[in-house]
């Protein structure tokens, strides 16, 4: 997949992968209280690092980290809710 840029300076969308467990990991960590107030993201809110790991390996096409600059500071997933009818959950992090 792809790496998406926006209109936005620095603010790119690319593929999660295993490579970006580490930094997935601490982001979800820091955001633990904040994720699933909006959406559904329970497994990640209890989250370890091994299950990080684990999720990541299996690539998804439609998963992507949001990026600003060097940082990931969220998630968005394209998802296929009844296609052609399509959705989009995120979260960023709070800080």
């Amino acid at each position: 997949m792809p790496r998406l840029l926006t209109a936005s300076a620095g603010l790119v969308l690319e593929p999660l992968t295993v490579a970006d467990s580490d930094a997935y990991y601490d982001v979800l960590d820091r955001n633990r209280a904040h994720l699933s107030r909006h959406g559904d993201y329970r497994a990640e809110a209890a989250a370890t690092a091994e299950w990080v790991a684990e999720h990541l390996a299996r690539p998804v096409p439609d998963r992507f980290g949001i990026r600003l600059g060097d940082d990931l500071i969220g998630r968005v997933d394209l998802v296929h809710a009844a296609p052609p009818r399509y959705g989009l959950g995120y979260w960023l992090s709070a800080d």
